[in-house]
């Protein structure tokens, strides 16, 4: 049985498939298996496949798309590792991944599963997504949006076992979100703060040409999580919402400020009540959410320092003095 069942579902992947059968044929730990789930693909990813001839990789397929979701719990059940680690076949995973995680995993048994920063591939300019790394403000952040990339997740296979978790094939295009939240109310989750992924950005991605929809099963999360906090947002809050979670759409001018502090402080009163979240991790992601909104108002010309010191947000926010002498230049800049 190997240490690592490596999941890689594929549907018409031959662009960038050998890419990323490479990527795990050449990690530096080497006590895992490859199984590649063709789901149903009509171009020449079977032939790709097909063509590796080591031993690791084991190639499942089926005659019939039977869409991500259920393709990533065929995958679940055919594989044999006491850990499960992601990759997409678009993405590439760099040589140290596997160790780095084995190793992480081996050394904390309260944490069910992990991720890594990931940097993107296909922008013209490369960007570094540097994920919540403390489980606690993974578990926060949560409410706002999916703070772990899928490529990069490693993850207990008894953490499935003992709830008999899957993913939901109502969430389509959310379903690793969803699922992630699920094991974050059980398990510590967190990310390691280094690059280990690289995440391929094209035109021809699901997700690219079916966002409205995805964005509507992130929503069907949030509420969730929101009912739990016994919170029924307006028309007006979840609009707000979803632009300072998964859109990172801070514009603002000052009624919109003021709008978001309430927000933010109605949903900090709630957890506190109900102790949803933990509560100091929690508390962290509101405060973030307060100083990128306050960023965004100085990019719309509006000075916001006094605001930003006044609210209650601001003494949540780790690093405090750092990040508020940035926003305090920026404000004297934009007055100036």
């Amino acid at each position: 049985m190997p240490k690592v069942s490596v999941l890689m579902p594929v549907y018409n992947g031959e662009k960038y498939i050998a890419q990323a059968i490479n990527s795990v044929l050449t990690q530096s730990f080497r006590d895992f298996e490859l199984l590649v789930f063709d789901d149903g693909s009509t171009d020449k990813s079977a032939e790709i496949i097909a063509s590796y001839r080591d031993r690791r990789v084991r190639y499942l397929a089926h005659p019939i798309n039977l869409g991500l979701s259920e393709a990533r719990n065929r995958a679940i059940e055919a594989s044999s590792g006491e850990y499960l680690a992601w990759l997409d076949s678009d993405d590439v995973s760099l040589s140290q991944r596997l160790l780095r995680q084995v190793a992480l995993l081996d050394g904390q048994a309260n944490l069910g599963l992990c991720g890594t920063w990931v940097r993107t591939l296909g922008l013209r300019q490369e960007q570094v997504w540097k994920y919540p790394v403390d489980p606690v403000f993974v578990r926060g952040r949560m409410l706002f949006d999916n703070p772990i990339a899928t490529s990069a997740v490693m993850l207990r296979r008894s953490c499935l076992a003992a709830a008999n978790l899957r993913f939901n094939t109502n969430f389509t295009l959310a379903e690793d979100y969803e699922l992630w939240e699920r094991i974050s109310r059980k398990y510590e989750v967190c990310n390691i703060s280094e690059v280990h992924t690289l995440y391929r950005i094209h035109a021809n991605q699901i997700t690219t040409i079916k966002s409205n929809h995805q964005l509507a099963a992130v929503w069907a999360i949030q509420t969730r999580l929101l009912q739990q906090l016994q919170v029924e947002p307006t028309a007006a809050e979840k609009a707000l919402h979803l632009d300072i979670g998964v859109g990172w759409h801070f514009l603002a001018d000052k009624e919109r400020l003021e709008f978001t502090e309430a927000w933010l402080v109605k949903l900090a009163a709630a957890n506190d009540s109900l102790q949803v979240f933990p509560k100091d991790g929690f508390r962290c992601v509101l405060a973030e959410r307060w100083l990128l909104a306050n960023f965004a108002a100085l990019r719309s010309e509006q000075t916001s320092w006094r605001r930003y010191g006044k609210s209650l947000l601001s003494n949540w926010e780790p690093r405090r003095m750092r990040k508020q002498a940035r926003l305090l230049f920026e404000s004297m800049r934009h007055v100036l």
